[in-house]
């Protein structure tokens, strides 16, 4: 067409170049809203793909921090087991075929001043407390390793006992229930020891006790350290629990462990039973000391079974003028176990560390998709197209505007 002046254009060729025009204008806005509503769409899928690839990212984090936490719990709940057995097996005294739980009464004499350590973090003189030798120089390795991995030792004993249960434990050396401790009583000493023996039946000797790190301070630190994505403290202590802490609460135990005793009646220093008794001494014995707790533990087909330190099931101490009924520790040879099975589960544990902090990774790092622009939000968008003018009013405001132009 060619350009015509619209100055020159009929009243009638106006209306109909404006009808024209509103046509097209109708068309682009048709495909223009058409385009908006697809751009829309697509903006909303990418949108619910994004939530989507956030919610999964965050669900794996969240999970693999929950199972490293697991893991780790899993750790120290293999050292609590452990101890759980050996007071069932040594100090209720299952392995030596008695029942001291049942018996707890005879149980009135003994040392428990490990617990010193324990409590106090230090050797100290408690009760006239004594300690073996090379108490002091592993208790000042474990303060040393403690120190080094920023904890405390209370902190370290915690994932192990809870110490508002065993905060006011009795703690002495075995002669004070004959009345050789200054300041205490015998009587005393007994009463405390019977109430040692049934708080801690009650405590670690429970079927369910696996140790207390879910209730301890670290268990905290360490659940706050992974939701927070700092896993080389959680890794750190970690190995140091396997290689150091463990092995350094075991050796606690080697050094001191809880002897559990019960009083000889008639029995003065060393005139009372064989200190390695033995089955064939059961009759004459049981006649002498004709009492209750000698017949119990003679009745036992373990008599004379060595502990360690010299001592064994039924022998005669004395210093403490009492007889061994089982102890609450480890022997030397018996730590070994324990920790080998740590670190079979080291490396699963490290590994489950190595996954949380990979997903926490991920989460951070996401990138969710780019959505697509829309177009300018031009006002005639919203409205309706022109509506067809009358022939004079448009001829005059052309007229008007002589120097426009339209294009076909």
């Amino acid at each position: 067409m060619n350009k015509t002046s619209v100055a020159n254009l009929t009243p009638q060729q106006t209306t109909i170049a404006l009808q024209a025009l509103g046509d097209e204008i109708n068309k682009i806005i048709s495909i223009t809203s058409k385009d908006i509503q697809n751009i829309g769409e697509a903006n909303q899928k990418i949108a619910v793909n994004n939530m989507q690839k956030l919610t999964t990212l965050t669900d794996a984090k969240n999970t693999a921090i929950m199972q490293a936490l697991n893991q780790i719990t899993g750790l120290t709940e293999i050292v609590g087991r452990a101890f759980h057995n050996q007071w069932v097996d040594y100090a209720s005294g299952k392995t030596f075929f008695l029942n001291n739980a049942a018996h707890a009464s005879y149980i009135d004499a003994g040392d428990t001043c490990v617990f010193d350590i324990i409590l106090n973090n230090t050797a100290g003189s408690i009760n006239s407390c004594g300690y073996q030798g090379g108490t002091e120089t592993d208790l000042k390795n474990f303060q040393k390793e403690a120190k080094k991995a920023g904890v405390s030792m209370a902190d370290i004993w915690g994932t192990l006992f809870d110490f508002n249960k065993i905060k006011n434990i009795w703690i002495s050396p075995s002669d004070c229930a004959k009345g050789g401790c200054s300041g205490v009583s015998a009587q005393q000493a007994q009463q405390g020891m019977q109430n040692f023996f049934n708080l801690m039946n009650s405590y670690v000797g429970a079927a369910g006790f696996v140790g207390n790190f879910t209730n301890s301070k670290l268990y905290s630190s360490i659940e706050n350290d992974l939701s927070s994505g700092h896993f080389d403290p959680v890794t750190n202590f970690v190995n140091a629990y396997v290689n150091q802490f463990v092995p350094a609460m075991l050796q606690t135990f080697v050094d001191n462990p809880v002897w559990l005793m019960s009083l000889v009646p008639g029995a003065s220093g060393y005139n009372g039973p064989p200190a390695t008794p033995s089955a064939s001494q059961k009759h004459e014995v049981t006649s002498k000391w004709n009492s209750p707790n000698v017949k119990y533990c003679y009745d036992s087909p373990a008599i004379g079974l060595d502990f360690s330190q010299g001592y064994a099931v039924c022998g005669y101490n004395w210093w403490a003028q009492a007889m061994f009924l089982g102890y609450f520790g480890y022997l030397s040879n018996q730590t070994g176990t324990l920790i080998n099975a740590l670190k079979t589960e080291l490396a699963p544990t490290q590994t489950a560390i190595t996954n949380a902090s990979t997903a926490t990774s991920a989460l951070k790092n996401f990138k969710p998709a780019q959505s697509y622009p829309l177009p300018p939000n031009l006002a005639f968008y919203q409205n309706s197209p022109p509506t067809r003018p009358k022939a004079n009013p448009v001829a005059r405001f052309f007229l008007k505007k002589k120097k426009m132009t339209f294009h076909e």
